[in-house]
This record gives structure tokens, sequence and C-alpha cells, in this order.
């Protein structure tokens, strides 16, 4: 990161919340929010769709922590995960236009954020960077297309699970870390 000027935010990082997560976001602030001076240093929000599904249940909370941003996501159900991201992302960008890195947690996640900001001081915040872990899972599409009859878990499971029964002719190219994805399995981002 690049010096800033004394009092200037260096990391927006967006919580991915529901309302009924309250005891987590409580559990956050009274833990990773909680660290001495990260409030001069990064700005941290969390995250919901601006919706009655979303709003009603949590405008309380919000008044009272001034910590929760509604944005324009569809929000009701888990299923909207990742364009609820995109839009975060988006109104992150325009919202803290000179903040030189915004970033993207969940609500069931511990971080210390003192630990990301000294991390990311060490990077060049004009390059492209991925900082994190991505999690994929992945599901079958049809049951009768999974070898020798496998179930679907036992069929999806193959080598992202390590349960090699289904592919023994793939077991070595997996054991050895190659990719190998089972067939006709669809792979979607994880939360």
């Amino acid at each position: 990161m690049r010096p800033n000027a004394a009092g200037a935010l260096e990391l927006v990082l967006g919580v991915m919340t529901s309302p009924s997560a309250r005891l987590n976001r409580d559990n956050l602030r009274a833990l990773s929010h909680a660290e001495p001076d990260i409030a001069q240093r990064a700005h941290l929000a969390f995250v919901l769709g601006d919706l009655h599904c979303t709003r009603n249940p949590t405008v309380g909370e919000a008044a009272k922590h001034g910590d929760i941003v509604y944005i324009a996501a569809p929000d009701c159900t888990s299923w909207y995960r990742a364009q609820k991201f995109h839009v975060w992302f988006k109104f992150a960008v325009r919202r803290w236009p000179h903040v030189p890195w915004i970033g993207k947690v969940e609500d069931d996640a511990l971080y210390r954020v003192s630990s990301v900001l000294r991390d990311l001081s060490a990077l060049d915040h004009h390059e492209p960077w991925y900082y994190g872990i991505l999690a994929f899972g992945g599901s079958c599409s049809f049951q009768e297309e999974c070898p020798g009859g496998a179930s679907a878990a036992g069929c999806c499971g193959g080598c992202f699970a390590k349960a090699l029964s289904p592919y023994p002719q793939q077991a070595a190219r997996c054991s050895s870390g190659a990719s190998c994805p089972p067939p006709h399995c669809a792979v979607g981002y994880g939360g």
C-alpha cells in the first residue's frame, strides 16, 4: 500500500451477512472489528440487500451501530450470493473511490483486520491481486450419469473429496494434485 495521508482509509471490507445472522455480527463487532486503531485505517460494513426482507429486521441494529450497508441486490435467499458480491464491489468502488483496497468476507469467519492490513501493505495496490481463499463446490446434474450407480454425493465427491472409488482410473492423476473434475459435474462458487 502506498503511504496515505494521516487518517486516510486503506481498506473497505464488506461483510456478507443476512438478517438472521445477528449473533455473527455481534461477535465480529466484539472481536475482529474491535481491534485497536482499526477504525482509522479500515471501514468494516455488514452488507445486506436493500429489500423489505432484509431491511425491516435490521433497521434498529443499523441505527444503533452504523455499520450496515444496504445495496441494490436481491438478498432474500442464499442463491443470490454471487450477484450480491458483484453489486457490493460496484457499490464500494463508487462510494470509496480513493481507498486502495476493497474486499469481501463472510459473517461466519473470524479475521484479524490488522493482519490483513499488514499483508496488503506489502502489495502494490495499482496491480490486480487476489488475497484470500476461493472455495468451490460441485453437484451432479443427473444421478444416472454417475459411474457404477454411485450416489450423487459419491459421483461429484470424486476427486474434489478424494473419494476416488467411483474413478479408479483417475486415482493417480488426482493424488498428484492435477485437475480432474468428475464427468457431468457442475462447479459453482461456495460461500
